[in-house]
Formats: C-alpha cells, structure tokens, sequence
C-alpha cells in the first residue's frame, strides 16, 4: 500500500536513487499535466500534456524549431530522398546512385547539330583536309598579300614560340592557322575557331531532349516531391504521411547480441531504429545495423531481457479502396450467409442471439455462483456431501429407515399433548401421595426494617418483631458510661489503618513522578472542505511532539502534509489541497 502524500515534496536537489515509474494497465483517471506513468499493455512512457503523450516517440536530437516544421509540411506526399552525385548523369535516390542522362555519343556531332543551329550558315560545308588541299602557294599569298617564309604542319602546341619569321603553322588537331607575326605573338588567320556564345545569332533558346524511359536516355521532369535549385542541386521531399512506426518486442536469451526484424524494415544510418531495454532507451552507440532487418548491441543480454525496437518504415503504395460493402448480403461481391454445413457470413439475427448468449467463462461462473450459493445457504457442519451422508448415519436406505421409525410414532390425540420431560412412575406414586385439596404454604408479607441501629422484640405468637429504634438510655442501660456512646475521629492516624480496597489505592511519589513523566496524546479529526492551513491545539505543554495523520474511515491509511510545531500547545497542518469536512484524523504525543 502506497504512502499518500498531502504536499509536495522538496528533496533539496538530492538524487532519487533505484527509482522506478509507477506501471499501470491503464491511464490513471482524472490527470494533471505533467503526470507521467508507465504503460504495461504497451511497453511505453507516457506523459500528460492536455492529453497523453508517448514520450518515447520524440524528435531525439536537435531542437525541432518552427522552421523545420515549415520544412516538413513543405515536403510533398511521397517525396523520396534525391541528392547531387558526383558522377556525371546520375542522381542520387535514397542513397543509390541512379542514371538519369548519358551524353547520347562521341564524334564530330553526336547531337547532329548543323550550321544554322549555330549561326553559321554561309559557312561552307568543307572538311579540314579540303581546306588543306585548297591552301595554295597563290592562295595563301592572295589571301595574306604577301608569301610566308615558311609553312609548317602539326599539332597546335608543338608550333613553338614566335619569334616575327612570318611563317605559316597550320595545327591538325585544333584546325587553326597560325602566322609568326612578331616575337612572342601567333596570330590566327585561319582555320576553325571557338566562337562566344554571346555571339552566335540564330541559335535556339533550348535545347528538348528525348523523354527518359526504361530502355532510352532522356530528360526528366521535376515533380511535387522534389526541388531542384539554380545550380542544379536536385532534393527530395518526404510525407510524414507515407510513414509508419513499427516495433517489435523481443524476450531476450542469455548473451542473446543480435536481433532481427520479420515485420518489415528501415533505412540504416539514418537514425530510423530506436532500442529500448526494459522500458529504457539505449544509446545510438550501443546499437550496430547490420542490415536493414537486423541489427546487433555490443554487450549481450541476461536471459529473460525484454528488448523492443522500434523502427521507422517508408511506405509508397496507393491505398486500397475501401469495398466492404460490395461482399454484404445485396453487394455487387457479396458472401453467403453461414449455414450449418457452409461457412460464410454470419446472419445479423444469428449476430444478435451470440451476443446475448453465455460466454463459456459467464456459464462456468453462473455454475459456480448457483453451487456456492447451495453449499453456503447450509449450516457449516453440513454444507459438504461427506457431512450429509455422514448426518444420515450413512444409510443408503436413509430414506425406508425413516418411514419405519414414523410408523412406530404415538398416535396424537385432541387436546392433549406431550410433555417436554418423562412422566414417571416415581412421579404418579409422588402425584397419588397428595391429599386433595392440599395447598401449598404462602409466607405473609412482610415490611421491611429502615437502615438503623434497632431493637428486637417478639409478638403474642412468637415471631420476631421491630422493637423499635435503639436510644442512647438503651446503651447506658447496659451498664456503658455515656461518653462512651458518642465516637469523635483523631484528626491524624496512620495509613496503615486505612484497609485498600479495588477503587481506593496507594501512590507512592515515586510511581506518581513516572505517571507524570510519562506521554499524553491528545487526536481530533481534522478538515472543512476550505482550509489548507489548519491550526491544532493540543494544550500538551511541550514541542517535543510526534504528530500522526490518517484517514478517518477504513482502511486508514496514514498520509503525509506538512508539519509546523507552531509552539507548545499547537501545530499546524498544511495541505496542498483543502480535505473535505472530517476526512482526516490527526493525533499529538508529546
């Protein structure tokens, strides 16, 4: 039986050691916030905050702040987590690198681009190597005004450095045609150049790429689950929706490390499994995920260890319509009601007479209510069959043996009946032996003498009569002196001339001084339904008193207040809460 406890209890910053929260079935009735409990049916921590909270289900790490609830509910309906690779044309989804574009080939034009597409088409459509053939002595010498000293073929970074001999290099691999112009200077005055984008006109503003399907390379679209930003960073959203918390409950084994799950899975590394022993949640570095079914703790545990994990599982699917009704007696799909030679249905009318049937524990308790009922409505020395049995004599013909006896009965005759003692011989030879018309003697009435000293006297017949009320010549006359007739009490006598009876004893001064040191009480019943603070008076003259509080009805139970010895006749009692019109009963030894 727990203590109850009237106030709150300040323990001064001390530590509450070995402590254990209070474990219930069932929520506690009429809660304050802030009361916590245990829940037993469902291995949580509860908490009441205007209503009950499982304090196990909470964001455990950094504060959860407005912004990041704006985020959340920012976050499309089945968003999955997309982010930057660093391999071209893929994506991250989840975690898996995902290809979502290749470069549709190699070559001088994998995207079959023309001239107009770039703002050259009056160029015209010749290759390097007619260009090359088509450079002339004469042309080159037309075309420049004058005749280069020299004209060199190879790769671009192989011309060396300039040095103003105004000969020619025509580089194969950049398709540029090079003129020593001065010292330190190439000059380009030919051949195939890199063009500014700013500056080709004509071009497209975009550039479609194919729809990416299962077999073919193309674009793809930003949806309501993702985002993408200027520079290409693609994220995705998620839908607390689309969640579900699942947990499964485990009874440990001795040195039992590894654990795994057979209802479903989460996402490792994410901080989506939470591991609780014996109602306390372990830390995250105690726990390795193996994989996303499993997972293992460093230590092992004792035998009997109730662990339970609780992990967080994506869901992604269309909910199934709800079609109940089409399976109903009338529906598009509907089942057979049962018979007793098919299952199907249950009729609603064989519904109706289950639920007003006995269940086997109601019919076993109806049984059991109608025998105890039986054997205790009985008289203790025959409330068992054994005791029956052996009350008959055990007489398996009990009854034949009564019929007999009640045959040997005597006949009841009209207005006579029978006594309740033996009528004897002795007494008919007594009742012959008085004379008729006996009586039996009556004493006269006597009046009875008044409390005094009295004389004796006797009357014409011999009986002793009142002589009448003795006088103080009757003593005299007898010879006494007369002041001997008159008794004076002395002023002191000795004790040992008083004879102690049951209600007149001796106290020495030692036994009064223990009766005097020992303690006194004094109790009242308290409480007026208003006052929390309440005044006792004990008049014990003393604070060395030891104050008790119980309840004033069964099973009076003792409970704790605040205690104040105000002085040496009071003290007072505080509550938190004021107790109703005599609920406790207070008592003061001291």
């Amino acid at each position: 039986m727990a203590i109850p406890y009237l106030t709150s209890i300040d323990l001064n910053r001390n530590e509450i050691l070995n402590m254990r929260i209070q474990s219930l079935g069932t929520a506690p009735a009429s809660p304050l916030n802030g009361l916590i409990y245990y829940d037993t049916t469902t291995n949580r921590f509860l908490g009441y905050a205007n209503g009950w909270v499982d304090l196990g289900a909470v964001y455990d790490g950094e504060k959860f702040t407005t912004v990041l609830l704006n985020k959340l509910n920012g976050i499309a309906a089945g968003a999955t987590k997309v982010e930057k690779s660093t391999t071209n044309g893929n994506i991250k989804i989840n975690g898996t690198e995902t290809s979502v574009y290749t470069h549709p080939g190699s070559g001088t034009n994998p995207h079959g681009t023309n001239k107009s597409d770039v703002g050259l088409g009056n160029v015209e459509d010749k290759s390097a190597a007619t260009i090359l053939n088509e450079l002339t002595a004469a042309k080159i010498a037309e075309k420049l005004g004058f005749m280069p000293t020299q004209i060199t073929v190879g790769a671009d970074a192989a011309k060396g450095a300039a040095t103003g001999s105004k000969a020619l290099y025509i580089a194969t691999d950049t398709k540029k045609i090079w003129l020593d112009n001065a010292a330190n200077t190439w000059l380009q005055v030919g051949g195939q150049d890199t063009i500014a984008w700013a500056d080709i006109t004509g071009k497209p503003s975009t550039f479609t790429p194919p729809i990416a399907t299962a077999s073919r390379l193309g674009g793809i679209k930003v949806g309501d689950n993702l985002t993408i930003t200027e520079d290409g960073t693609l994220s995705a959203a998620a839908d607390p929706a689309r969640f579900i918390i699942k947990e499964q409950r485990y009874v440990a084994t001795a040195g039992q490390k590894d654990f795994t799950l057979t209802n479903g899975k989460y996402n490792t590394g994410v901080g989506a499994l939470q591991v609780f022993l014996n109602g306390i949640k372990i830390e995250s570095n105690i726990i390795t995920e193996t994989s996303s079914t499993a997972f293992s703790l460093k230590l092992g545990l004792e035998a009997g260890d109730i662990l339970l994990a609780r992990y967080i599982q994506l869901i992604n699917v269309e909910p199934f319509p709800v079609h109940g009704s089409e399976h109903l007696t009338g529906g598009a799909d509907p089942i057979p009601v049962a018979t007793a030679s098919k299952p199907g249905l249950m009729a609603a009318a064989d519904k109706s007479k289950l639920d007003s049937s006995y269940t086997k524990a109601q019919a076993d308790a109806a049984i059991s209510k109608a025998v105890n009922d039986l054997i205790n409505g009985a008289p203790d020395a025959l409330d068992t069959l054994n005791e029956l049995a052996a009350a008959m004599g055990d007489d398996p013909n009990f009854a034949t043996t009564v019929t007999n006896a009640l045959a040997g009965k005597v006949d009841k005759v009209t207005g006579k009946g029978l006594s309740t003692n033996d009528f004897t011989a002795a007494l008919l030879t007594k009742l012959n032996g008085i004379e008729a018309g006996a009586n039996k003697y009556v004493h006269p009435a006597l009046t009875a003498l008044t409390a005094s000293f009295r004389k004796v006297g006797r009357d014409a017949n011999g009986h002793v009569v009142d002589g009448g009320a003795v006088v103080k010549a009757d003593i005299t006359a007898l010879g006494i002196p007369a002041q001997d007739t008159v008794y004076t009490h002395p002023p002191t006598h000795p004790a040992s001339m008083i004879t102690p009876d049951a209600t007149h004893r001796f106290v020495t001064d030692a036994e009064k001084a223990i009766w005097n040191a020992q303690t006194k009480k004094y109790s009242s019943a308290i409480g007026d339904g208003t006052a929390t603070s309440i005044v006792v008076t004990h008049s014990l003259g003393t604070q060395d008193v030891t104050v008790t509080v119980k309840e004033a009805a069964s099973p009076f139970n003792v409970v704790m207040c605040d205690c104040q010895i105000t002085d040496a006749n009071k003290i007072t009692l505080l509550f938190a809460t004021a107790p109703a019109s005599g609920q406790y009963r207070v008592t003061v030894v001291g």
